[in-house]
C-alpha cells in the first residue's frame, strides 16, 4: 500500500513538470520593429515559437542597395524597383506566427533564410526577391496571398515541401537554379507558375491543387516529378516546355487539363487519370501512356491521334496503336458530311473496324451463313444431286447450313444444287464471302504482321 501511494506521488510530480514545461514554451510576442532593427544592424534573425506583431515591412528600414540587374521589359511589367535592398543577416524563424503582412519585396537576402513551420496570417511579398543563399520554406503555412513573382533563388535547392497555401500563389517568372521541392505541398488557392524557370529538379510529388494550376509558357530543363500530384481544378500546362523527363505516374487531373502545343522529350502518363484532356499541336520524342488513359479523355484532333499512333508504335504498344487509330477513324467519320467517302468510312468500319480489326469479317460471315441457310431451308430452295435410298427429299437445316457454307467458301462440291429462283442468292452469297475472307486475310496480316 506504500509503495503506490508512493508511485502515485511520484506520478503527480511528474504530470505538474510537464505542465509547468508546457506553460514556459507558451508563445511570446516579438515586435516586427524588433526584427527590423536586427536586420538593419546587420545583426542574425533567429526565432523559434513565437509570435511577431506588427507588419514587417523592410522598405521601413534604411539598407544598401544594389542595381536590379533584369531587363527593363519585366521591371516595367511587374513595378520592379530599380534598385534590391540587401540583407546581410542569416534569418531563421522557424514555427512562428506573423500576425500581419510581410513585405519582403525588391530585396537580395546573402545568407540563408529559414522558416520552416512558419504561419504568414496576411499577405506575403517576395515580389522580385533574390534568395543567393538557402531558402527553407517547408511546412509553412500561408492564409492569405504569397507573391513570389519574379523571385530568383539561385546556387542552391529551394524547400517548399509540406507547405500550404490557403490563398492565391504567384510565381510569375520566378526562376529556380537549383532543385525546387514542392513536395506534398497543398495548394488551395490559385496556384500560379506562369513563365516561372525550373533549371534543376521540379519536385511536385504529391501536390494537390485545388484550385486552378497554371503552368503556361513555364520551362523545366531537369527532371519534372508530378508524380501523385493531385490536380482538382484546372490544369494548364500550354506552352510549356519540358526539357528533361516530365513524370505524372498516377497523377489525378479532374478538370480540364491543356498540354496545347507543350513540349516534350520524354513524358510519362503511366497510370494517370484524366477527365479532359487536350495535347493539340503538343510535340514530344516519346510518351508512355496507355490507351485507356487517354481514350475517353482525349480532345480530338486528328494530328494529336496520327502523333498517338506512331508513338505507340514506336514503343511496341501495337493493341495500344490499333484502338487509337480505330477511335481516330470513329471520329473522323462522324465529323464528315454525308457523301460516299462517308459511306465508305462506315462500311469500312463496320466490316473490317477500319482494318485492325479481323473478328468483324468473321463475325459477319458467321452471320450471312446463317440467313442464307434460313433462306434456302424456308424456302425449300435446294435440291440434292442424288436422292436418298429411300427416296427422301426433304431439306433438313444441317443441310442448308452446309450448303450455305461451302456457298459462302466458294468450294462448291456439287453434291446440292439450288432451284432456279434461288440462283441469285447463292451467287450473292459467294460474292459476299469472297469479299468477307479476303477482308480477313488482309485485316489479320495487317494485325499479325507488325513493321
Amino acid at each position: 500500500m506504500k509503495r503506490m501511494i508512493v508511485w502515485m506521488f511520484c506520478l503527480d510530480i511528474i504530470v505538474l513538470l510537464l505542465s509547468t514545461g508546457v506553460q514556459a514554451q507558451k508563445i511570446r510576442d516579438v515586435p516586427a520593429s524588433d526584427i527590423l532593427e536586427q536586420i538593419r544592424n546587420g545583426e542574425d534573425v533567429a526565432y523559434e515559437n513565437v509570435r511577431i506583431t506588427g507588419k514587417l515591412d523592410l522598405s521601413k528600414i534604411k539598407l544598401k542597395t544594389v542595381p536590379n540587374t533584369r531587363p527593363a521589359l519585366y521591371n516595367y511589367i511587374f513595378d520592379l524597383e530599380k534598385e534590391l535592398k540587401i540583407v546581410e543577416s542569416d534569418i531563421v524563424i522557424r514555427k512562428c506566427v506573423f500576425e500581419e503582412d510581410v513585405d519582403f519585396s525588391n530585396t537580395e537576402f546573402r545568407k540563408n533564410i529559414d522558416f520552416q513551420g512558419t504561419s504568414f496570417s496576411g499577405n506575403s511579398n517576395f515580389l522580385g526577391t533574390n534568395f543567393t543563399g538557402k531558402a527553407d520554406f517547408g511546412d509553412a503555412n500561408f492564409t492569405d496571398v504569397a507573391n513570389f513573382k519574379m523571385a530568383s533563388f539561385t546556387g542552391w535547392p529551394t524547400y517548399f515541401g509540406d507547405a500550404s497555401f490557403t490563398g492565391d500563389v504567384y510565381f510569375w517568372g520566378a526562376n529556380f537554379t537549383d532543385d525546387a521541392s514542392f513536395r506534398e505541398t497543398n495548394f488551395i488557392g490559385k496556384a500560379d507558375f506562369w513563365d516561372a524557370n525550373f533549371i534543376g529538379k521540379a519536385d511536385f510529388n504529391g501536390a494537390s491543387f485545388a484550385d486552378v494550376a497554371n503552368f503556361e509558357m513555364a520551362s523545366f530543363a531537369d527532371v519534372a516529378n508530378f508524380e501523385m500530384a493531385s490536380f482538382i481544378g484546372k490544369a494548364d500546362f500550354q506552352h510549356a516546355n519540358f526539357i528533361g523527363k516530365a513524370d505524372f505516374w498516377k497523377a489525378n487531373f479532374a478538370d480540364n487539363t491543356t498540354f496545347f502545343s507543350t513540349e516534350f522529350d520524354e513524358v510519362s502518363f503511366t497510370r494517370t487519370t484524366f477527365s479532359n484532356v487536350s495535347l493539340k499541336e503538343t510535340d514530344f520524342n516519346q510518351m508512355n501512356v496507355g490507351w485507356y488513359t487517354l481514350k475517353d479523355a482525349l480532345v480530338y484532333d486528328g494530328i494529336t491521334y496520327i502523333k498517338l499512333i506512331k508513338n505507340f508504335r514506336e514503343i511496341e504498344q501495337f493493341e495500344d496503336a490499333d484502338a487509337a487509330y480505330y477511335q481516330y477513324r470513329q471520329l473522323r467519320q462522324a465529323d464528315k458530311e454525308w457523301s460516299f467517302s462517308k459511306l465508305i468510312d462506315i462500311l469500312s468500319g463496320v466490316s473490317c473496324g477500319y482494318g485492325v480489326k479481323p473478328g468483324y469479317p468473321l463475325i459477319w460471315g458467321f452471320i450471312l451463313i446463317i440467313v442464307f441457310a434460313l433462306v434456302y431451308k424456308l424456302g425449300n430452295g435446294i435440291k440434292r444431286l442424288k436422292l436418298k435410298e429411300n427416296g427422301d427429299s426433304r431439306v433438313s437445316f444441317w443441310d442448308a447450313l452446309y450448303f450455305s457454307l461451302v456457298t459462302f467458301t466458294t468450294v462448291g462440291y456439287g453434291d446440292w444444287y439450288p432451284e432456279d429462283r434461288y440462283r441469285k442468292f447463292v451467287m450473292m452469297e459467294g460474292v459476299l464471302g469472297w469479299l468477307l475472307l479476303t477482308l480477313f486475310i488482309v485485316t489479320l496480316a495487317n494485325v499479325m504482321i507488325r513493321p
